[in-house]
């Protein structure tokens, strides 16, 4: 079984980031979180801020970004009509039925993504639409938790961009850091 990370691995930079973007686009009152948001980004992907952190950053700023909108479903369409394009080629030779997406990112924003890839699996960061608040989010040792949950725990090839995967790293037999286009055996 191949498992993916999503941002920076199989797409083109940080897609909840630049669903912010998209946001601040469309309620420019959003902009006053960008620095704060570039700042939290840059320091856990630096390892420099705790989990416990990252988790209570990241549930302010989806709340916030997911509860701005009437029909979210119909926002994050547009978007990623307008971000499809940085879903990166490799992956198209890659594809096997059972690949798992495993992500950070929320379930909202990732489904459409994941859909229009043709990807079935994945296990991700839960929002519920009805309450408008983060159920979990899946990061760090909860990725590899679910994952185990989920599909036991052999990954035959782990493809991430970042050491922060860690826990799921240990999981895999083969470990491929992915920078840009260019993919490179880690493990």
């Amino acid at each position: 079984m191949n498992v993916y990370d999503f941002d920076n691995t199989l797409y083109k930079g940080e897609s909840a980031f630049d669903f912010y973007i998209y946001c601040v686009c469309k309620k420019p009152s959003l902009l006053k979180l960008i620095f704060p948001i570039i700042k939290d980004l840059i320091k856990y992907k630096a390892c420099r801020m705790s989990v416990e952190e990252f988790y209570r950053r990241a549930v302010y700023y989806t709340e916030i970004f997911f509860g701005i909108f009437e029909d979210i479903k119909k926002e994050v369409c547009i978007f990623w009509d307008k971000n499809e394009h940085k879903i990166k080629n490799f992956y198209k030779e890659m594809q096997k039925d059972d690949d798992v997406v495993v992500s950070a990112n929320a379930d909202v924003l990732l489904d459409e993504a994941l859909k229009r890839m043709g990807i079935k699996n994945r296990i991700s960061t839960k929002f519920n639409l009805e309450t408008g608040k983060l159920e979990y989010i899946c990061f760090s040792d909860v990725k590899a938790k679910l994952f185990r949950e989920n599909y036991g725990g052999k990954i035959d090839n782990f493809y991430t961009d970042s050491e922060n995967d860690a826990p799921l790293m240990a999981l895999a037999e083969n470990v491929y850091m992915v920078k840009g286009a260019k993919i490179v055996k880690y493990k």
